[in-house]
């Protein structure tokens, strides 16, 4: 598993983050230019897979976010998987 501070790893956190933001349904207006340009971000980036387990992990460790927050980890999770396929 990569550490932190490694590319892969900071590829995801910032996918991770940013999927958060686009199936927050308080952005549900946004929400489809969010997922485009995140698969832009992904598709110009490296591969984030190796990182994406720890940065999930690391958001879920995170005493900042909110238990809705948290609750949207599978679904952040499964938008960056479906835009790596």
């Amino acid at each position: 598993m990569p550490k932190k501070g490694t590319a892969e790893f900071d590829i995801a956190m910032t996918a991770v983050i940013f999927a958060q933001v686009a199936l927050d349904p308080a952005w549900a207006d946004l929400s489809p230019l969010l997922r485009e340009a995140l698969a832009a971000y992904l598709a110009h980036s490296i591969d984030p897979t190796p990182g994406l387990t720890a940065a999930l992990d690391a958001r879920s460790n995170n005493i900042t976010l909110t238990p809705a927050e948290k609750a949207l980890l599978p679904a952040q999770a499964a938008l960056i998987r479906s835009m790596l396929g």
